[in-house]
């Protein structure tokens, strides 16, 4: 929520593509205040807000990464890699 580029940086890009709407989903294990508050929040310093006062549309995809099987997947093998290496 807080890197480079921010959403500063962002919505010029996005206003000069052309890019009418956007998805916005969380790269975080779990969605929570801050995917549901600071990004798809109703209070005007939310992405969300900021996007439509910027004429961007948005749709948020507010499901953590540890709910997507593919991710979650991916976690439990490189977990059992690592207490394999712990066993030996």
């Amino acid at each position: 929520m807080e890197d480079t580029p921010g959403l500063d940086e962002v919505i010029p890009a996005l206003k000069q593509r052309g890019i009418r709407t956007v998805r916005l989903v969380p790269l975080m294990s779990v969605a929570g205040d801050h995917a549901h508050n600071d990004m798809a929040g109703s209070e005007d310093d939310s992405w969300a807000s900021r996007l439509k006062a910027a004429g961007i549309a948005s749709k948020a995809d507010l499901v953590g990464l540890g709910s997507r099987p593919a991710v979650a997947g991916l976690w439990i093998d490189h977990l059992r890699d690592a207490m394999k290496e712990l066993g030996d």
